[in-house]
């Protein structure tokens, strides 16, 4: 079979689940090698329904229904523009090692690995990008993209990592009645205010292999006061002001969650990040590691908050090669996870990432300053 046909095996549907009495909807991503193992393995779809029912204790199964996914308009957290910054590459830039679908069959053969993606933005602004779970299926993971509630006519309101962390949850647990899928090696994933819901899910769950926070919120307080075209959404849906509600901000804080998170976690952020300043990254890094808790850091210098899509694809990629670092902590890049101290080792550093930027020996920030990759 040609590489082109092996790609249009991958399928996407759009599901609908039941969460606390409340129909709500999530893009189900399933990679091409799931798709062929399916087929020779006569699994039909009523099996992967009847793991959504069980998954959220439904009494029937409600439907699934695939998508075509659209090109990738650049929607953004914000109403107002945001530039995506840093050098504009080609392919040729990047090198051979990060074109896009190349990993398609990574990891071709049951069981397979699956990643839960935590949207950022709230309702339509930020919805859960198609072309984001696409490049996922392409790198060997099953994916689940919960919309949250309210999103698009759905049944209740969008908390901004209120009740709303349970259709993330449940999402969890739906990759783990998946057919075919490793029930242990199921990785979250938050971008930017999904960060507060996949730090909720990891607490909740701690079967999760890892979790990533991308560009992610740490403290929404402070959210609060650096972005004041948020504030009046903030009040509303939250209940108030930081002030007036306190508690309401510090449940919704993954920095506040740091004890309780019983996976590795990596902490991916970009110094030029507009929309959530690079301190969230830097004060949940520092935080996990003041805990004694495993981390790692992804830093992108000259970056903002979202990427050109050839770089983001690369940094997908680096990020989900960090989830298949071994449980005795040895990566498959050669890099030594130093629990204790938070640090990583790298034992045989390249000059260049292959993404454009010098790459350090070492990519985990300081107190008085972070290592990060940096632009050329």
């Amino acid at each position: 079979m040609t590489r082109s046909g092996y790609n249009n095996l991958m399928k996407i549907y759009e599901v609908t689940y039941l969460v606390d009495n409340l129909h709500v909807k999530g893009y189900l991503g399933l990679p091409a090698a799931y798709v062929e193992w399916q087929v020779a393995s006569h699994v039909p779809l009523q099996h992967l329904e009847e793991a959504v029912r069980r998954a959220a204790g439904a009494p029937s199964c409600l439907p699934m229904e695939e998508v075509t996914p659209e090109p990738d308009l650049n929607h953004l957290e914000t109403t107002e523009e945001s530039p995506v910054t840093g050098p504009a590459l080609t392919p040729t830039d990047l090198g051979t090692r990060v074109q896009p679908h190349e990993s398609e069959d990574r990891l071709g053969s049951p069981p397979f690995p699956a990643l839960l993606y935590c949207r950022g933005g709230i309702n339509r602004v930020g919805m859960s990008r198609l072309e984001w779970i696409e490049t996922f299926c392409h790198l060997g993971f099953v994916v689940f993209a919960p919309w949250y509630r309210g999103t698009l006519g759905t049944d209740g309101r969008d908390e901004f990592g209120g009740a709303d962390k349970n259709d993330s949850i449940i999402g969890f647990r739906i990759l783990q009645q998946l057919p075919g899928v490793d029930e242990f090696d199921v990785t979250i994933l938050g971008f930017s205010r999904g960060a507060i819901n996949a730090t909720l899910t990891a607490v909740a769950e701690p079967a999760a292999r890892a979790l990533i926070l991308w560009g992610g919120v740490a403290d929404l307080a402070a959210t609060y006061e650096e972005r004041v075209d948020l504030r009046r959404m903030m009040r509303r849906v939250i209940g108030g002001t930081p002030r007036k509600v306190p508690e309401a901000y510090q449940e919704r804080s993954p920095i506040y969650s740091v004890e309780s998170i019983p996976c590795r976690t990596l902490v991916v952020h970009s110094t030029e990040d507009p929309q959530v300043n690079i301190h969230h990254g830097r004060d949940m890094y520092e935080a996990l590691v003041r805990a004694g808790k495993e981390v790692a850091w992804h830093g992108y210098q000259g970056y903002a908050h979202h990427f050109d899509p050839l770089v983001r694809h690369a940094v997908m990629e680096r990020m989900l090669a960090w989830t298949r670092v071994a449980v005795r902590g040895r990566s498959r890049d050669g890099s030594d996870m130093n629990p204790a101290s938070g640090s990583v080792r790298t034992a045989n550093a390249d000059s260049s990432s292959g993404l454009g930027f010098t790459q350090q020996s070492n990519f985990l920030p300081r107190v008085n300053g972070p290592d990060i990759l940096n632009k050329q």
